[in-house]
């Protein structure tokens, strides 16, 4: 891979913390988004109900199959994605092996993480790679500014669980090697997750912050006409209703499973104030690593995480060849 193993999946409004002329959130009651019990019993589903999982291959690419996959999603209709399937010749052995959850950014959709999931599917790992539930909808369109936003988020983590459901019913999957990989929205959404769910035992969390109202917060409204039509009262409202969901209320229940933070010192999207304030709220088990980059990390972060989760979850570590091609002076 000579060029990022990953088309970066960017936030559709740039946000500056910086930004505060007709802040969308100016007005509006302060809540708290890092202290507080979560709503974790917004997430409760039936275990045990039917998966109904459906899968056919979509087509093979360098030693791993890809299949369209879909399940019943608890709260209502199909969720679906891809799996990532790698042949024996790239497994460890011909038992179990390690499965690894990936979340798209937005807007996206699970075939825009193809360009990641394929290259960790050939360090030996199991891949499921989820739509959103705004992705099943429309990809392009991931946010409404209503209600509908928090209702996907909760679905959301849901459907995330199944996933964890549809990985460790398959007889080749280990469960307790379990990962998550997520990006931009997806390691904001991940951020969320981790203190939901407790049968994962690393999570790689890459250019995320904590979740949609951290990153509206102070948002210039005035740089797009469409969304400052909308009135304080109906921007407070989309607060009230996404501050609950905030991922520094959740992250910090993700011990023991270990988190793993991956930033660019440039990024405006994500800049460090809002990463400092998601790594802030997380336990004892996070690390952080920052890269010489904005928003679209360089191929060595991916590297650096599928070494990562080489440590934790037991992956194939990549190689000594792959890591030439991207070092300082490489032809």
């Amino acid at each position: 891979m000579r060029r990022s193993p990953i088309i970066a999946l960017v936030a559709a409004i740039t946000v500056s913390a910086a930004c505060r002329a007709q802040s969308a959130s100016a007005g509006c009651p302060a809540t708290p988004t890092s202290v507080g019990t979560p709503p974790l019993t917004l997430f409760a589903y039936d275990r045990g109900a039917n998966l109904d999982v459906r899968d056919s291959l979509a087509s093979t690419d360098r030693g791993v199959d890809v299949h369209r996959i879909s399940f019943v999603s608890p709260k209502g209709g199909r969720a679906t994605g891809l799996l990532y399937l790698p042949h024996d010749s790239l497994r460890a052995s011909k038992g179990k092996v390690p499965g690894i959850i990936m979340m798209h950014g937005a807007p996206g959709d699970a075939a825009g993480m193809r360009g990641v999931a394929v290259p960790f599917a050939r360090q030996g790992a199991i891949v499921l790679a989820l739509d959103a539930p705004f992705a099943r909808r429309d990809r392009n369109n991931p946010l409404s500014f209503t209600a509908r936003d928090s209702v996907d988020q909760v679905q959301l983590i849901v459907d995330l669980q199944r996933t964890v459901d549809v990985l460790i019913a398959r007889d080749d999957v280990d469960a307790s090697k379990l990962g998550f990989v997520g990006l931009s929205y997806g390691a904001a959404m991940g951020a969320h997750f981790a203190g939901v769910e407790r049968r994962i035992a690393a999570y790689a969390l890459l250019v995320g912050d904590a979740g949609l109202a951290a990153h509206f917060r102070d948002a210039d409204l005035s740089q797009f006409p469409g969304l400052a039509q909308r009135s304080q009262a109906e921007w407070c409202r989309w607060f009230a209703a996404m501050e609950p969901l905030a991922s520094t209320r959740f992250i910090g229940r993700a011990p023991p499973a270990r988190v793993l933070f991956l930033w660019g010192r440039e990024d405006r999207l994500v800049p460090p104030a809002l990463a400092n304030e998601l790594y802030a709220a997380a336990g004892e088990t996070k690390e952080a690593r920052w890269y010489d980059s904005g928003h679209g990390l360089p191929p060595t972060a991916f590297l650096d995480t599928i070494d990562w989760l080489a440590t934790h979850i037991g992956i194939a570590p990549a190689s000594a060849a792959e890591r030439a091609k991207f070092a300082p002076g490489a032809p």
